[in-house]
């Protein structure tokens, strides 16, 4: 038989023609068979299994070669029973018994292999302990605190002003206030009080800006005592405060980063954000249910990778729980940014740094699926709700609430109605998660109508792309809602309720942040804390931060970089539900879980090309600078020109290049001395025209290129000189004469007398 299979394979590959629906009709004493996808495509890079050898004296029990291994495979407890049964030594007690047993052992079996089947799509968060930064004392200037009301902000700006430092304390308040003495009062909700604020504070007598320090986030309300009016305001106090202050810097940086004046320095100036137990750090001791984990400040982190891809000239790191002199020895550590790290957190005295690695293989759960009760799926009507609705009835679900804002399209409505003839029973609901009034009465509809409800899928989410200088808090905290709000009121409406599972679908924008996903990153976080806070509190919840699936548009959209471009990494919607199968069997054991493609490496690759990785992904990843193996044309025509003019033709490379990220015709003229901000430049544009130059250069750049260097003019001078190591126009004109003199003269050596004297009466006749 083998051989067989063998001789057809081989004749398959060779472009032989195979009739295979044939051999399977005539090939009926043939062992069972399984079909197995085999990756079809680069990006589909996953292990596939072989079958070997087995030597003829090997004992062969229950091993993959046997019938009895394929008929468990296969899941056929018929046959299964009916080969055990042929055996000796079976009382007719134990015969009985042996259907029952034997569909316990196929169940565990699928359940095994199900585990091991998508270990390598599987990551999660490690703390690692690490010692604090080294301090350096840098040259005094302003520092920028949003103080907080519990004394932090004071007592940081004491300790800098004890170093020669001064500092310019900001609270939060209702209305605009400047007192005068270094401290202002202003209103999180007004991004003009922010504008206002960074002209009066920034003059052109002023010490340079060395950071931005907010607290604020430490001034939210208490886990305890959250309402959902509480929780808007903590969201508006932490994220909606940090987007106005990001915007104001921007817009400061941008019309003064033409003149030589000291508030220069706010378009360089760092931001470190500034957190008390708002994250889990799982290997030590974390808030408990006396001091719960302060969810209302998470979203802050997502928030946080977002500003470190869009304004990485302006990111310092995010920091949880410090002391003031751990937080002094975060904000005066050594700058360098390939060295530091952004995601910080203090327990016990210890410092310690997230990395994201795999995780280890899941353990096979006792949670599964029940036709005697009911389960609620939010966002239940979209594309993605649906799938996982029509997977859940084919898992044996009977009994599903589909919750979603708007009602059900008619391509929904004949799915349902699918469903419904096999036998499920679909309770649809127009409600919006947001609001506490119409999730509570949904509640109450489904205690009335459904059978005890023991699962919760919270896949509910709007996504609004832009990029933070642009956004504003109205469009932000609409996508917040949905996330934020939804699943607070999911949370406390069955705190009491035993569950088997409570899953967020959160997203790996919480994790690596994404262009244009601010809003969408940091409701992410939020849920991904909020699995842990129910952990502590001994209540099952379960954060997935997916990466994208094939099915679900949203999740492309909320990818780290470009969709469009890492559209081949999006998750088949089979594998992605064969993953939430496993992943909801286990869901009472792991609190947060991120799934993203099996060639990870590759995937961060592409998703970071041109920019520079957090060494939060170390562990996964370290880029690979694409260094041409040979000079690239740009250089070859570069060594081609003469020196002298050498500068005039690299200017002119710069200028094309500008114009094809800005949307400029190629060879438009552009004013040199002009900001990049101030031709129409945003943040992505910047980071396109640094992986341009790089591809020219054939060697890496700074991911802050266009900040350091402001203007085309500041550009090209960093790059003809620190780069290329042009000479300047003068010295190559110089050379040039010398070198024109050098060869004048050699030729002159090489005349006779007689010919020396006839050049010089001819050149005298002329």
């Amino acid at each position: 038989w083998r051989q067989l299979l063998q001789s057809l394979g081989e004749w398959y590959t060779r472009g032989g023609t195979v009739d295979w629906q044939a051999f399977h009709e005539v090939a009926d004493d043939s062992p069972p068979r399984r079909k197995v996808h085999l990756p079809t495509y680069p990006f589909q890079r996953q292990r596939c299994w072989v079958d070997e050898t087995l030597d003829k004296g090997a004992k062969t029990d229950l091993l993959p070669e046997t019938s009895l291994f394929n008929l468990l495979r296969e899941g056929d407890t018929e046959q299964l029973a009916e080969q055990l049964r042929k055996a000796e030594g079976l009382s007719e007690k134990e015969l009985e018994q042996l259907p029952r047993l034997l569909e316990i052992l196929a169940k565990q079996y699928r359940k095994e292999t199900a585990a091991n089947d998508i270990k390598d799509w599987l990551y999660e968060i490690q703390w690692q302990s690490q010692a604090r930064p080294s301090v350096v004392t840098g040259p005094s200037g302003h520092w920028l605190i949003f103080a907080d009301r519990g004394g932090m902000g004071k007592a940081l700006a004491g300790r800098l002003e004890e170093s020669g430092d001064s500092c310019f304390l900001v609270y939060a308040d209702k209305a605009y206030q400047n007192q005068e003495n270094g401290i202002w009062r202003i209103d999180p909700a007004r991004a003009g009080d922010f504008d206002r604020l960074f002209t009066e504070a920034f003059q052109e007598e002023a010490l340079p800006l060395q950071g931005i320090v907010h607290l604020w986030s430490l001034d939210a309300a208490d886990t305890r005592e959250l309402t959902t009016e509480t929780l808007a305001q903590a969201q508006l106090l932490g994220c909606g405060s940090v987007v106005h202050l990001l915007q104001a810097q921007a817009s400061k940086a941008k019309t003064s980063q033409d003149r030589a004046d000291p508030s220069r320095s706010v378009a360089s100036s760092k931001l470190w954000l500034v957190t008390r137990n708002a994250i889990s750090v799982a290997q030590h001791s974390n808030p408990s249910a006396q001091d719960p984990l302060a969810v209302a400040q998470t979203p802050l982190w997502g928030l946080g990778k977002v500003i470190a891809l869009e304004h990485a000239e302006l990111w310092g790191a995010m920091i949880d729980n410090p002391e003031v002199t751990d937080l002094l020895a975060e904000i005066r550590a050594e700058s360098d940014p390939e060295e530091n790290d952004d995601q910080v957190a203090y327990r016990d005295g210890q410092r310690y740094v997230a990395r994201l690695v795999r995780s280890s293989p899941p353990v096979p759960g006792n949670t599964s699926l029940s036709p005697e009760d009911s389960y609620l799926i939010t966002g239940g009507l979209g594309a993605l709700g649906l799938k996982i609705a029509r997977w859940m009835v084919d898992q044996g679900v009977r009994y599903l609430i589909l919750a979603g804002r708007h009602d059900p399209s008619m391509e929904a409505r004949e799915l349902l109605d699918g469903l419904e003839e096999v036998g499920a029973k679909i309770m649809v609901a127009s409600t919006d998660v947001s609001d506490q009034g119409q999730i509570a009465h949904l509640f109450e509809e489904i205690d009335d109508g459904m059978p005890p409800l023991r699962g919760v899928i919270h896949a509910a989410g709007v996504l609004d792309k832009e990029i933070l200088v642009q956004q504003d808090w109205d469009r932000f905290h609409r996508v917040m809602a949905a996330k934020v709000e939804g699943s607070w009121h999911l949370h406390t409406l069955t705190r009491a309720m035993p569950l088997d599972f409570f899953i967020c679908f959160s997203s790996s924008a919480s994790l690596l942040g994404g262009f244009r996903t601010g809003s969408y990153a940091a409701a992410s976080a939020f849920m991904d804390t909020l699995a842990h806070l129910r952990h502590t509190m001994g209540l099952p919840g379960l954060a997935v931060d997916w990466n994208m699936w094939a099915s679900d548009r949203a999740s492309q959209d909320a990818s780290l970089n470009n969709p469009d471009k890492l559209a081949g990494y999006a998750m088949d919607t089979e594998i992605g539900l064969r993953i939430l199968g496993v992943l909801l069997g286990q869901a009472d054991s792991a609190a947060q879980v991120a799934v993203l493609p099996e060639d990870v490496s590759t995937f961060l690759q592409d998703s970071y090309a041109g920019q520079d990785p957090p060494l939060f992904l170390s562990e996964l990843y370290r880029p690979v600078v694409d260094e041409l193996s040979g000079p690239s044309d740009f250089i070859k025509e570069l060594e081609k020109t003469p020196p002298e003019k050498q500068r005039d033709y690299l200017a002119a490379h710069v200028q094309s290049e500008i114009n094809k990220v800005i949307g400029f015709g190629s060879s438009q003229m552009i004013d040199f001395q002009k900001g990049f901000f101030d031709l129409g430049m945003d943040s992505l544009m910047a980071m396109e025209l640094k992986n341009r130059l790089q591809t020219s250069f054939g060697c890496s750049l700074p991911s802050t290129l266009v900040f350091k260097y402001p203007t085309p003019i500041a550009l090209l001078d960093y790059i003809a000189t620190g780069i290329l190591k042009l000479e300047s126009q003068e010295k190559a004109a110089v050379k040039q004469t010398v070198d024109e003199s050098e060869e004048v003269l050699g030729e002159v050596e090489q005349l006779s007398e007689e010919e020396l004297e006839a050049l010089i009466n001819e050149t005298l006749r002329i």
